[in-house]
C-alpha cells in the first residue's frame, strides 16, 4: 500500500507526495510560534500574487513570517525586506539551555 511505501522508503507517485504535503501543511498550522519556527519548511512556501491574512506564516529564504497585515504577495514585497507586511516568527529571538 502506499502507506507502506512510505514507511519502509518505497517510492511514492506524485499525486500522493501532494497529497501528503496538503496534510503536512494543514497540520502545521494549528503549530504556536516557539515551535512552529523549528520547522519552518513544513509551512507554505511564499508565493507571488497569494492573497494573505493577518497571521498566516509563509517559509520564505529559509525563515518562517508571519503577515501582520493583509495583502496580496508582489515579487518586490518580499517578506525579509517588508517589516510593514511581515515579521520573523516568533518575533523575538530563542534562547536555548545548553
Amino acid at each position: 500500500t502506499e502507506v507502506s511505501n512510505v514507511i519502509t522508503g518505497g517510492a511514492v507517485d506524485l499525486p500522493t507526495a501532494y497529497a501528503m504535503r496538503a496534510v503536512i501543511e494543514e497540520s502545521v498550522a494549528s503549530l504556536d510560534d516557539e515551535t512552529a519556527v523549528t520547522v519552518p519548511s513544513l509551512f507554505t512556501p511564499w508565493t507571488v500574487g497569494e492573497a494573505v491574512n493577518v497571521g498566516d506564516r509563509r517559509y520564505y529564504a529559509t525563515r518562517l513570517y508571519k503577515v501582520v497585515q493583509a495583502h496580496t504577495t508582489q515579487a518586490d514585497w518580499t517578506p525579509d525586506i517588508t517589516p510593514a507586511l511581515w515579521c520573523i516568527s516568533p518575533p523575538f529571538p530563542l534562547t536555548a539551555t545548553i
